[in-house]
């Protein structure tokens, strides 16, 4: 009898615990599943996209205001401009205000064929938007940005743009260039015109330039590297402050023309205010 109780209670020490693990494991499940069911929603909330197409003919004008974000602007073949933006929850907010952020962002597209204005309207809390847009070649630009690093490539026409805290790349743009950048950083490639840029606290490097009409810079706390294309000769006027370092390293037109004997071409004026400034040709 001993025996046989010792057995019985053995026998019901091991199915309690076996309906333990199994209780447990169900509530792991359960758990895992409630984590599941309330953070899947959360994460789905912190973004969401948009898109829309409307016609932009060659030529045509693009008004953009940007917000925290990004902006990459390039170009194609055809007479459309596509925007595409994906909607983020604001940095440091919890759940509930990342939602309603979100969902309170709304994309205004407004306009079509000649003039095309886009921006973002906020409701709660501003979130952070960041577009792909394609347009045409051809174009007429406004842009202002504030906190939204920008990418603009493969444009000729007019592009007039105002830039706060934001880093900036410019490659293959051809037209009138207008550019004012507070505090970030620019980079340019093959910029081919009229160039109009006021920079503070701003470091710039700009290679494959090619001045074609009357210019200039000035930046006022920055490190400025500007590669002229070699064929070019340029009139280049300076004006800089005790606290600026300078350097100049040019074909004998331009370098003559800068010493003022002559040499043809555009002119290029430069203000340089407690900046590093180097400028040669390659």
């Amino acid at each position: 009898m001993l025996r046989s109780q010792g057995s019985y209670n053995h026998r019901n020490s091991s199915n309690r615990k076996g309906t333990m693990r199994y209780q447990l494991r169900e509530r792991v499940n359960l758990a895992f599943l409630a984590f599941i069911l309330v953070v899947a929603p959360t994460v789905e909330a912190q973004e969401r996209m948009f898109e829309e197409n409307v016609d932009l003919q060659p030529a045509g004008r693009l008004a953009l205001e940007a917000g925290p974000g990004s902006v990459q602007l390039t170009s194609w073949d055809q007479t459309l401009l596509e925007v595409r933006a994906r909607i983020e929850a604001p940095v440091g907010v919890d759940a509930d205000a990342a939602r309603r952020a979100v969902e309170g962002t709304t994309i205004e597209v407004r306009g079509e064929r000649r003039s095309v204005r886009v921006r973002a309207v906020f409701g709660e809390g501003e979130s952070r938007v960041h577009y792909e847009i394609r347009a045409p070649r051809e174009l007429d630009l406004d842009l202002v940005a504030d906190r939204s690093n920008t990418i603009l490539a493969g444009f000729q026409g007019r592009f007039f743009m105002e830039l706060d805290r934001s880093n900036v790349d410019l490659s293959d743009i051809t037209g009138t260039i207008v550019l004012e950048l507070d505090r970030g950083l620019l980079r340019g490639d093959e910029l081919i015109g009229e160039l109009s840029l006021d920079l503070d606290r701003t470091n710039a490097i700009l290679g494959g330039v090619e001045v074609q009409q009357a210019s200039q810079i000035t930046t006022d706390r920055g490190d400025v590297v500007l590669r002229l294309v070699r064929a070019q000769a340029l009139r280049v006027d300076t004006e800089m402050t005790a606290r600026t370092d300078a350097s100049f390293d040019m074909p004998e037109t331009t370098a003559a023309a800068r010493a003022g004997q002559g040499g043809g071409g555009p002119s290029l004026r430069i203000t340089a205010d407690r900046s590093s400034l180097r400028v040669e040709a390659n």
